[in-house]
């Protein structure tokens, strides 16, 4: 359940393994944590793997000074506190907490029977959240331990006064709760959901094996359901695909979700559903193995699996990938220096530049500035994005979140300004282009509305958005059979 592709076992001992796991960025994405795991290999045909050791290490963005902070347990599944300061894990699967300079590294609880997973900081860095799930030794004495679960809770802990908080009762099956980090006072739930009304041979009530996202106040109240899917495809009249749910983090716009999708006759394709200011951005998942988005959303963190030709010979290795989500470009970071050894010069591909990401502060006035657009306060909404480019004057996704607000209120001259100071920050963020296009257009300037169409198919051309955007424009200005054909390419890119 720990680690993708390990199994356990035991056997007689062999030279040990070190493999690299569970990535986590630290809130300005300045930092890295992640495990490393140490094992002997039992047997590789069958993947047969004793785990002997995971330890929690940290680095900078660019692999240096890489760090490791624990050693000698089973750690896992690292999170930093918003300030950076420390580090939530689990051991024993119960939580701990370390500084993030390997100090003061503290036990929080110990619940025999129980495991704890997954925990996260609070936005004000006082309170964890964590799922608990009950768990009963189905194994006969003398049998290896068989553990079954039963129950499931979603907790808070505050590190204020040390003291445990059971949240949102009820008998769904918790898989995971994330602080909204645009709401200090709202958390996303992922849960199996029960239907007390299903009537079975026990009586009635089950869980419906629908993996439902939610958002929910704190205190219980205001529960609404973000999207759900089944657990499991089951063909129907009308119904040839399946997205299957598997595990979501949380952005300043709202939660990012990991999904697997297929339809009939095609292969599986992982995917990530990212919250943006114009709605849901799906792309295919680039990583081998996705674990965390920069809070701003904009950088993917994960496992990629990078290949090293040495003259004729070649070998492949698992490291850390980075992706730029506007972009796509991608940065493998150097695995010997994350394993703690020597760094070794390996370019597959040149590193792409990316800019320092926004303090707290501003990322804080952008969430706030998102929740009022999203609530049509567009007034209060230019005003925090205004906030948030004071702090940093590079931040380009608050210059396109201003713009688009100026533009609702058809302030159109200030909103072109904006959508002019997002695009020399980031030349390649189709949106941006989009929402300038939109301006010149109401501006009467279609010679260069349609250059900045043309130049989003430039970038994305494979982009039916794309099309169906400059095939609205064409249709606007009596160009109709142009239009008609940018709508036909739009439906055949859907496809």
């Amino acid at each position: 359940m720990l680690f993708l592709g390990l199994a356990f076992g035991c056997g007689e001992s062999r030279a040990l393994e070190r493999d690299i796991f569970d990535m986590a960025w630290s809130f300005n994405a300045k930092k890295i944590a992640y495990t490393i795991a140490s094992y002997e290999v039992l047997d590789a045909t069958t993947s047969s793997f004793d785990v002997k050791s995971v330890e929690i290490w940290t680095c900078n963005r660019d692999a240096s000074n890489a760090k490791r902070l624990t050693s000698g347990h089973k750690d896992v599944k690292p999170r930093w506190s918003p300030d950076g300061k420390q580090i939530v894990f689990t051991r024993n699967e119960d939580v701990w907490i370390v500084n993030a300079d390997g100090t003061n590294l503290k036990q929080l609880n110990k619940t025999p029977l129980h495991i704890e997973e997954l925990p996260e900081f609070s936005n004000d860095g006082k309170s964890l959240f964590y799922v608990r799930t009950e768990v009963v030794n189905t194994a006969k004495e003398g049998e290896k331990e068989s553990l079954l679960p039963i129950d499931s809770q979603v907790m808070s802990h505050s590190l204020v006064s040390n003291q445990e908080r059971e949240r949102f009762k009820s008998d769904d099956e918790y898989m995971q709760i994330v602080p909204n980090r645009a709401d200090s006072s709202e958390v996303f739930l992922l849960y199996n959901r029960y239907d007390p009304k299903i009537k079975t041979e026990f009586g009635e009530g089950m869980l419906t094996d629908m993996i439902t996202l939610a958002a929910a106040k704190l205190d219980g109240t205001g529960r609404r359901v973000l999207k759900s899917e089944p657990k499991y495809f089951v063909r129907e009249q009308g119904k040839d695909s399946h997205t299957e749910i598997q595990k979501i983090r949380a952005i300043a716009k709202g939660a990012v979700i990991q999904a697997q999708f297929w339809s009939v006759g095609t292969e599986r394709e992982n995917q990530l559903l990212i919250p943006t200011l114009n709605g849901v951005k799906t792309m295919k998942n680039p990583l081998t193995d996705f674990n965390d988005i920069s809070t701003d959303g904009q950088l993917l963190l994960g496992i990629g699996i990078l290949q090293k030709e040495e003259g004729e010979k070649w070998s492949i290795e698992r490291t850390i990938q980075i992706v730029d989500v506007a972009t796509g470009e991608e940065i493998y970071l150097d695995r010997s220096t994350l394993l703690g050894a020597k760094p070794t010069a390996i370019a597959p591909k040149p590193a792409p530049k990316i800019s320092f990401l926004p303090p707290m502060a501003a990322l804080e006035h952008f969430a706030k500035a998102e929740n009022a657009f999203n609530e049509t306060a567009y007034g209060e909404a230019i005003e925090e994005y205004s906030e948030a480019i004071k702090l940093f004057p590079k931040y380009a996704a608050a210059y396109n979140g201003r713009g688009q607000s100026y533009a609702k209120r058809n302030e159109w001259n200030e909103a072109l300004e904006d959508f002019n100071n997002a695009i020399g920050l980031n030349p390649n963020e189709v949106d941006f282009y989009l929402g300038r296009a939109m301006m010149h257009f109401m501006l009467s300037d279609d010679n260069l509305a349609l250059a900045d169409y043309n130049t989003v198919i430039h970038i994305a051309p494979k982009s039916a958005k794309a099309y169906n955007e400059r095939s609205m424009f064409y249709m606007a200005i009596g160009e109709k059979e142009k239009g008609l054909a940018d709508e036909a390419k739009a439906k055949e890119l859907e496809k």
